[in-house]
């Protein structure tokens, strides 16, 4: 009997640890754990085991309105894991921060990006409409670098600025490598066929080469405006071969989460 009340007190008291971490205000988590460089919170309220953060900022881009919800089942591994999401279901991220080792991940996680994701690259002369959807297989970053990444990008309803019709939906697989990032080009639904990659390297320099091969109805509006961008070769047929480098900020990105070498 002396050592089922012994049990029956421990669970007690476990219990009430556990309810008052859980019911801890999130301010005072971050005494504890600091943020990744480069993020920055503001409007933060609720508690460790759910709240909401007014503004999340990174790197220049700017999320707005969102809820967070702890995933106590990852505390036996030794992890916090929240599951972070907008009111318009444009982000839906499944964080998780190792306590031992530091690390973040993301895997399984999903972001809607409006065409403003452009900014980061030289003036086009033709400005793309539509929205961008990163569906993100793993992402995981050690000490704010990368450590690996995988998943799909999608430019959904894409189109032309100033042009009212629609050239479909687009993806392709995004991978990490030793050079940079790449994406390769493997679907197309619309008025074009896409194939080809996009390459953007640690120094930032980014190489585009893709061909797109157009169908009957597109509009002669739309190859005029493909003509300003790319090469033509052949009836509604096009290339782009294209070099440059990005601006200062995403440089600074891509520096700062570049993994570091192994030599």
């Amino acid at each position: 009997m002396r050592k089922a009340g012994l049990w029956l007190v421990l669970l007690f008291v476990l219990t009430l640890v556990i309810s008052l971490l859980f019911n801890t205000p999130v301010r005072q988590l971050f005494r504890v754990v600091s943020l990744p460089p480069g993020i920055a919170l503001q409007g933060l309220a609720g508690t460790v085991s759910s709240g909401s953060i007014q503004q999340l900022g990174y790197q220049g881009l700017v999320v707005e309105g969102l809820d967070y919800r702890l995933r106590p089942l990852c505390l036996v591994k030794l992890a916090l894991c929240y599951q972070v999401e907008s009111a318009d279901q444009t982000i839906a991220l499944q964080l998780q921060y190792g306590l031992l080792s530091g690390e973040v991940s993301a895997n399984d996680s999903r972001l809607v990006l409006g065409d403003d994701i452009f900014s980061a690259l030289p003036a086009m002369l033709v400005q793309p409409t539509g929205d961008f959807v990163i569906d993100i297989e793993q992402l995981s970053l050690a000490q704010a670098r990368l450590q690996a990444l995988s998943g799909r990008i999608s430019w959904n309803q894409a189109g032309v600025r100033g042009e009212e019709q629609s050239l479909g939906n687009y993806s392709g697989e995004i991978r990490q490598d030793d050079d940079g990032l790449q994406l390769e080009l493997d679907q197309s639904t619309g008025l074009l066929t896409a194939a080809g990659d996009i390459k953007l390297a640690w120094n930032g320099q980014y190489q585009v080469n893709m061909t797109l091969n157009g169908n009957a109805g597109l509009q002669d509006s739309i190859n005029s405006a493909l003509e300003l961008v790319a090469q033509k070769t052949g009836l509604n047929r096009y290339r782009i071969d294209r070099k440059g480098r990005v601006n200062r900020k995403l440089l600074t990105t891509l520096q700062r989460i570049q993994p570091q070498s192994d030599s």
